[in-house]
């Protein structure tokens, strides 16, 4: 029963897929891909644009420039289907008592969990673009330390050598896909390094190090960032930087923390400890200063390269990144925490919540702002009166001569929408269509 009610769950934040369109840099991407060949359009954004070497790939091959939006509209939901596995192989390789229905109970409701409180839906698994440079980053990061662990505690997936080389290639995969991913996988490494130095494996984990800072100077030392960084002229300010990067990162972790899905999340960790024991996660011990520490770091992680890099926290797609990370590491915190202090926390475990937990569970992710604008987006009927709008666009931009003047779209959907034309044809949103479609200019009726 539990199993079918977490289903039900998901259920909504897959209806979305089946409604998006792509949109902004989608199209933007898709009329490069139709304009040159994969290598060519790869080196303009390598040279010109950005650092990202892995995820540039698949940006640059957007389901929409080859007109299928079928299949646009797949990308979501396998994204989400890799969230569940991702978790749940992330389950089996540390709690290994878990019976295999439980596992994927487990995974699901993480999954709705972190879908219902993420800080923006809609730019993080609703738009092609942005969820494979910042999610699938995420998502490879999970794979990627799940994979670690196990070399680290003697469980070869492979074989040892086979491990340290195709671990040594994921890491290098992983630090090209996002700047913020990529720093964040850096400076683990070093405190892995520290941690584990003079240890048995030690001399194992140098060739994984060693392309993940390979990966990371590939990232940071491409020619595309000095360009992109000359269209903003307020950026590298270093104690601007800093000061808003800190105040940024006090205000979303005191608001994560205040979260009632978060917190539930992280008492079912001491309501149910004694069920995931098991010797890894008993030799879990983390000194709490400098678990927070560490949980202050992947925040300022996220925050800090946009105002180096631009001057403002523009978006918040690095912020779905440091969300990812803040709940993983407050889970190994948690039990870290209990493997310490379990005689004084064990009056917890026998509060009476612990019988309505999951009611508790279930209220909280309803009430959470993302499932509750997916359920009403899709009882309302917005998503459908949306598709309908955006389907009579193209249908007019793909009929108009050479400048398209259009109505603005007023079915917005909160889930899934993210930008509208203006009436400048020279805004990038703009040019996107106009680009894909061969127009001179598109724009908004003044």
């Amino acid at each position: 029963m539990t199993l079918l009610a977490s289903l039900l769950m998901l259920t909504p934040f897959i209806v979305l897929c089946g409604y998006m369109h792509p949109d902004g840099d989608d199209l933007n991407y898709a009329c490069k891909s139709l304009s040159g060949t994969l290598l060519e359009n790869w080196k303009a954004d390598y040279f010109h644009w950005n650092g990202r070497y892995a995820s540039n790939f698949l940006v640059l091959q957007n389901p929409i420039s080859f007109g299928d939006l079928m299949l646009y509209r797949l990308a979501p939901f396998v994204l989400i289907c890799l969230t569940v596995l991702s978790i749940r192989w992330t389950i089996q390789s540390f709690f290994t008592q878990f019976a295999p229905l439980k596992t994927w109970l487990i995974s699901i409701l993480t999954t709705v969990m972190y879908l219902s409180t993420m800080p923006i839906i809609s730019e993080g698994i609703y738009w092609y673009t942005g969820a494979f440079i910042y999610h699938a980053s995420c998502l490879l990061c999970l794979i990627y330390g799940t994979w670690l662990g196990r070399f680290l505690t003697q469980r070869h997936v492979v074989s040892k050598r086979g491990d340290v080389l195709l671990l040594s290639m994921l890491v290098f995969l992983t630090c090209g896909f996002c700047e913020v991913t990529s720093l964040i996988v850096l400076w683990s490494h070093v405190f892995l390094l520290v941690v584990f130095y003079n240890r048995k494996n030690w001399r194992w984990f140098m060739p994984i190090l060693m392309s993940g800072c390979l990966g990371f100077l590939l990232m940071v030392s491409a020619p595309g960032n000095a360009e992109r960084a000359a269209y903003f002229s307020d950026n590298h300010d270093l104690m601007y930087s800093f000061w808003m990067s800190s105040l940024q990162t006090a205000r979303f972790l005191l608001t994560w923390l205040a979260n009632p899905v978060f917190v539930l999340s992280l008492l079912s960790l001491i309501f149910f400890h004694k069920s995931y024991q098991n010797k890894y996660t008993r030799a879990l011990k983390i000194p709490i200063w400098q678990g927070l520490a560490i949980l202050i770091l992947i925040m300022f992680s996220c925050t800090f390269p946009a105002y180096w890099g631009t001057g403002i926290l523009g978006q918040h797609r690095t912020l779905n990144v440091a969300y990812f990370f803040t709940i993983i590491w407050s889970v190994l915190m948690i039990i870290s925490i209990m493997n310490t202090h379990q005689t004084k926390l064990g009056k917890i475990e026998k509060s009476p919540i612990k019988k309505w937990f999951f009611s508790l569970m279930l209220l909280s992710v309803i009430i959470a702002p993302n499932f509750r604008n997916a359920i009403f987006d899709w009882f309302s009927g917005d998503l459908a009166e949306f598709d309908d709008q955006m389907h009579q666009r193209m249908e007019l931009i793909e009929a108009c001569p050479k400048n398209c003047e259009l109505e603005p779209i007023t079915t917005r959907p909160k889930s899934i929408f993210l930008y509208d034309i203006s009436d400048d044809p020279h805004n990038f949103v703009n040019e996107g269509w106009a680009c894909f479609y061969g127009k001179n200019a598109v724009f908004l009726k003044k």
